[in-house]
């Protein structure tokens, strides 16, 4: 019987949405620590001692907030960039082409700008819901702080009514595509020429 080399293009994008599931439940504490440290320098002024707060403060799964709105993230963005890369690069090798460093390219910028455009407002839903502390100023100072969204559903609700639909999931849009292009483009290119070294 034959070996079946070729993924499907729904096969490369449940495989990559897989695996950045898998990254994105390993590394949202280090994310909410970034996010934090960017949003309130004046609260966390160390990775160690954002740790610690927030776990004092917070608890253990404080770390975790925003897993759901990352997880929407990945399984949309992450698995169509790796799929949709996977498969053009795989249909231009069935048609015989010579797959070059432009193709490569093409193929990149094409799966990451398509990708973002469909995901942006899970992106937005991600950063929104992990940074979403509100300092509590009192005479001047700030002497706590309070959630805008008690839930993902919440956020999902509250963003649009509070921003409008546009202004609030598609504002960050176009620098998005682009951005992500590139990223995906430079990511997704490096690591095959990389593999074919090794080949």
């Amino acid at each position: 019987m034959k070996k079946k080399t070729d993924l499907t293009l729904l096969e490369s994008m449940g495989a990559g949405g897989i695996a950045a599931c898998f990254a994105e439940i390993c590394t949202i504490p280090m994310d909410t620590v970034k996010v934090r440290m960017q949003n309130f320098q004046d609260i966390y002024r160390s990775m160690g001692g954002a740790y610690s707060q927030i776990y004092k403060e917070e608890g253990f799964f404080a770390f975790y907030r925003g897993i759901s709105a990352g997880l929407l993230r990945q399984i949309t963005f992450a698995s169509m960039r790796l799929g949709i890369y996977d498969y053009v690069i795989q249909e231009m090798h069935n048609k015989g082409y010579q797959v070059n460093l432009l193709h490569q390219v093409s193929a990149g910028l094409l799966s990451g700008g398509v990708s973002i455009a469909i995901a942006n407002p899970f992106d937005v839903l991600k950063v929104k819901f992990q940074s979403d502390m509100v300092p509590v100023m009192k005479e001047g100072k700030m002497v706590g702080l309070k959630r805008n969204y008690s839930s993902l559903r919440n956020a999902v609700v509250t963003i649009p009514r509070m921003e409008g639909f546009y202004r609030g999931y598609y504002l960050s849009l176009w620098p998005n595509i682009v951005r992500n292009s590139i990223v995906n483009a430079l990511e997704l290119v490096t690591f095959s020429r990389l593999i074919g070294l090794f080949r």
